[in-house]
């Protein structure tokens, strides 16, 4: 009977042992695995954090290149004596800067595939503002909502904008007129509403606005069919030019 206890004793003994060592056996193991994924999520996050970085430089390289370009630009505009030459180079002079003002934000922000709408536009209009020196005669006022918007948007849109405020800026108020420009950017259900407003002297015909030669114009269809987007003029107190873009991207600003 007495031998029967001790048997049974060691027995349950050496289940415990057995458990015991199941046990630490498999704590070893789950504690080998977390390390695993731990170095695992570490080598994602290296990765990264890698590309991030990479992908600013690019932005960097590609700003500074676009910056050589416009003022080499600028260069060949003082040297150029042909009103209509020096007026082309100028608007491409203008055109380059607005792209590298996108890549400066990329560079700058904290996420290399997206700008911040509301800084890049009343950046860029005060860019035009102070290149045609109208600080003091003409005023443009931005209404932009917070919107990150990534790369594929932005250019184009920086683009149009571009030229329809650098044409309010030649067109809307000759002979020293003094006059506003107002830009406005607003998301509106699935729609991007864009509207570049004047109260210069309006346009003789509005509606042949960007059918009309010349690169703007070209440049403004070419990106209307890009965004698909459609135009709305009204040439009443000035001109009013509305886009409503359907093909956009806004990136989460939690990313």
């Amino acid at each position: 009977m007495k031998n029967t206890q001790i048997n049974r004793q060691k027995t349950i003994i050496g289940i415990g042992i057995s458990a015991l060592v199941g046990l630490g056996l498999l704590i070893f193991r789950l504690s080998k695995q977390n390390r695993t994924i731990s170095d695992q999520k570490n080598s994602i996050k290296q990765a990264l954090d890698d590309k991030e970085l990479l992908l600013k430089e690019i932005h960097h390289r590609v700003k500074n290149n676009l910056q050589v370009i416009s003022s080499l630009l600028a260069i060949q505009s003082r040297k150029t004596r042909d009103v209509t030459a020096k007026e082309a180079l100028d608007e491409s002079k203008s055109r380059v800067h607005s792209m590298a003002l996108i890549h400066q934000n990329l560079y700058k922000g904290n996420n290399s595939s997206g700008v911040k709408a509301d800084q890049y536009i009343h950046s860029l209009c005060q860019d035009l503002l102070r290149s045609f020196g109208e600080n003091n005669r003409v005023d443009i006022t931005t209404d932009i909502q917070a919107l990150l918007l990534d790369i594929e948007t932005i250019i184009p849109l920086g683009l149009i904008i571009n030229e329809l405020v650098t044409n309010a800026l030649k067109y809307a108020f000759p002979d020293e007129r003094t006059g506003l420009i107002n830009v406005s950017l607003k998301q509106n259900e699935r729609v991007l509403e864009l509207i570049v407003s004047d109260n210069g002297i309006g346009l003789p015909d509005s509606e042949t606005m960007v059918s009309r030669d010349g690169f703007g114009h070209s440049l403004i269809n070419a990106f209307k069919k890009k965004l698909d987007c459609t135009f709305e003029f009204v040439n009443m107190s000035g001109t009013t030019v509305r886009l409503y873009i359907k093909d956009y991207k806004i990136i989460d600003q939690g990313v």
